[in-house]
């Protein structure tokens, strides 16, 4: 498919002093840059002008469908803005160049009595970046001077919250051009504008086709290939696009944009990002298909594998496992916070070094959904026992993957008993919080859901100076225990009375310490408890 584009620098009065109306799509991300960078784009711009050179602010990339004028911003979306709010705010600050108001807004008719329109049309389904836009539009110098007094009382982040990145960055630029201009009567603020209008470049490239779903993808495939400096789109960004683009040609949009909010605003309430919404759903189509193999790139698999759910063609078989695997990992993390027996299972598993048991968990509540607590134990204890008798690896996943597969296909999961080494005991390294914990909810029966809870030396840096112990045995299990919060670096002696405080003091650390001390007897002691424990977990005989 050739790409049929155009590229031509042009500068910011090129770029906004004309009747174009740019669109920001629908897939495209809310506007996110912050105050920092809009410091970097003042700074860049104000130092150019300084030392009299132009400045280059980057590429911008357009899909426009042939014999139609609108360009549809695939890239720069964020720079285009925030030069459109330097250009408003300079329409403000010195309004003796009515001029400037001819760039920030256009009128959409013949009709000269027609209100003009803002320069940007935001179609965004996440937020409500139009309005924050349109408000910016009507402001005069009484309302950026009664926000800004605001904004510095509040500062960024709480101003930003109430009222949108775009007006927070307004105000923003308002303050730092009032402040570089302060001291100066008019010549210099003449001067500065002819250089922000003439000397500031972008290279605006247009990607052009019959279809405008075709100009899209090619416009993707450029990105893809130069984006720089803005505010890179992740997969979930390019996967919403194609989705997007499929439900338009079943004429189903509006669906479309309903059921995408209903997704994202869930992923919020989670913590979720979409990228790693599609790396679950991902790992379930490989269980449902089998595929035990080493993992391909999102974008790679989504877009070019035969088994993507993109190949058929329709968003709906898309949206729908989405949706579904969704509702997994939210039955999950509700698991999670439970105070329950799984909880506590849920919590020595999510300690593992890696994410692939999480995957298989995912998995087995998007295909069990009605599946009861002790049956998921079963499960999670399965998964216990195979990744922490691995060690601390990422080569856990590709048994991970076969386990998934088996879950996918209603099979048995097999056991993954062994014994104990004395590794485990005296070398844990990474996995000692996993281990430490897994030990205390064994040992102590009717444990509680700790939440937080720390992993804390026995014998600290200040108790080891006065030992002669081998080294070594200062990173043995048997030095770790579990607690509530951390405690004070003194001396064991200090936090004896603070351990006796636990409600399972008895059963977890009484038998280990004496009343003064942690002796090398008692450390062997509780070391070769902590071995036994854990073999009648690992082991047949549990």
């Amino acid at each position: 498919m050739p790409l049929f584009l155009s590229a031509e620098q042009k500068s910011v009065k090129g770029i906004f002093l004309n009747d174009d109306i740019y669109i920001i799509p629908y897939y495209q991300r809310p506007y996110s840059w912050t105050e920092e960078h809009c410091l970097q784009l003042y700074n860049d711009i104000t130092q150019s002008f300084e030392e009299d050179r132009p400045y280059f602010v980057g590429n911008i990339i357009f899909a426009q469908q042939e014999g139609k004028e609108e360009l549809e911003i695939i890239d720069g979306q964020q720079r285009l803005i925030t030069l459109w709010l330097f250009i408003k705010a300079m329409s403000v600050i010195y309004p003796k160049l009515s001029k400037i108001k001819r760039l920030i807004s256009v009128i959409p008719s013949w009709d000269e009595e027609t209100e003009p329109v803002c320069k940007f049309n935001s179609k965004i389904i996440e937020t409500e970046d139009q309005e924050s836009l349109d408000r910016i539009l009507l402001f005069t110098q009484n309302d950026f001077e009664t926000e800004h007094q605001t904004y510095r009382s509040r500062g960024w982040e709480r101003y930003s919250k109430e009222n949108r990145n775009i007006v927070a960055n307004a105000i923003a630029v308002y303050g730092m051009l009032w402040e570089f201009f302060e001291e100066d009567e008019g010549a210099k603020w003449e001067d500065f504008w002819e250089f922000l209008s003439n000397q500031v470049y972008l290279l605006p490239i247009i990607l052009s086709d019959k279809e405008l779903i075709d100009a899209r993808n090619k416009a993707l495939t450029i990105f893809e290939t130069i984006n720089n400096r803005g505010m890179d789109l992740q997969d979930a960004d390019i996967f919403k696009a194609k989705l997007y683009d499929m439900a338009q040609r079943a004429n189903e949009e509006d669906s479309f944009i309903n059921r995408w909010q209903e997704i994202t605003s869930v992923c919020r309430e989670l913590n979720l990002t979409t990228d790693d919404l599609f790396r679950y759903y991902y790992q379930i189509i490989r269980g449902e298909n089998r595929v035990l193999l080493r993992e391909k790139g999102l974008r790679d698999f989504f877009f070019s594998d035969n088994m993507s759910p993109f190949k058929t063609g329709d968003y709906r078989v898309i949206v729908r496992g989405l949706t579904d695997t969704l509702c997994a990992v939210e039955k999950l993390i509700i698991k999670e916070d439970e105070h329950t027996n799984l909880a506590k299972w849920l919590q020595v598993l999510s300690a593992y070094t890696n994410q692939y048991p999480r995957y298989a968990l995912v998995a087995y509540y998007y295909f069990y959904r009605d599946a009861s607590d002790d049956e998921a134990i079963n499960l999670v204890q399965k998964l216990i026992r195979y990744v922490y008798s691995k060690g601390a690896t990422s080569t856990v996943k590709f048994e991970i993957y076969s386990i998934i597969s088996s879950i996918a296909h209603q099979e048995d999961i097999k056991e993954y008993f062994h014994d104990v080494d004395e590794d485990m005991i005296n070398n844990p390294g990474r996995l000692t919080n996993g281990l430490s914990l897994l030990y205390y909810h064994l040992k102590v029966r009717n444990s509680e859901f700790l939440r937080p809870y720390k992993v804390e030396k026995l014998l600290k840096g200040i108790d080891q100076r006065s030992r002669t112990w081998d080294g070594q045995k200062y990173s043995s299990l048997a030095n770790y225990a579990i607690l509530p919060s951390t405690l004070s670096n003194k001396p064991i002696i200090d936090r004896l009375s603070k351990y006796q405080e636990l409600d399972y003091y008895c059963e977890y650390l009484s038998p280990y310490l004496s009343n003064d001390d942690y002796t090398e007897n008692e450390f062997e002691q509780r070391r070769q408890d902590i071995k036994a424990v854990l073999n009648l977990f690992f082991g047949r005989n549990e």
